[in-house]
């Protein structure tokens, strides 16, 4: 039985094909794999070859690791939106902490003074 301990805990922001994904490669091979593939559904060799761009987006160990699991098959990757959106909220309210106006922050990040206004009020991170 394999062990994911820790992989598990960086990827307890995952849900579903993501945080078994997450628990075999980790978390950041897994923001590679939905910034290249998110949305979309990839097929996974059972042989990850140097030129393909599986082998490229996250290394040869991290393919092979996800061939050994999902070899053969086509895997639908999410886009994991609400993950990015409450990512992108704590970093607003860490720039608001900081001393950024709400202006600066709406440009910053193209959102609305509202929707600032909102996201730093709001104890949830996601709007």
């Amino acid at each position: 039985m394999r062990s994911f301990a820790l992989a598990r805990a960086r990827a307890a922001n995952y849900q579903g094909v993501l945080q078994e994904i997450a628990q075999l490669i980790g978390a950041a091979a897994t923001a590679k794999l939905v910034a290249g593939h998110g949305g979309t559904c990839l097929y996974i060799t059972i042989a990850p070859k140097p030129g393909q761009a599986l082998y490229q987006l996250i290394g040869q160990e991290d393919a092979q690791k996800l061939a050994n699991e999902f070899g053969g098959m086509s895997v639908e990757i999410p886009r994991a939106v609400m993950l990015h959106i409450g990512q992108r909220n704590a970093l607003i309210r860490a720039d608001r902490a900081a001393g950024m106006s709400q202006s600066q922050l709406a440009l910053k990040y193209q959102l609305t003074q509202r929707s600032i206004r909102k996201i730093v009020n709001s104890t949830h991170n996601i709007i």
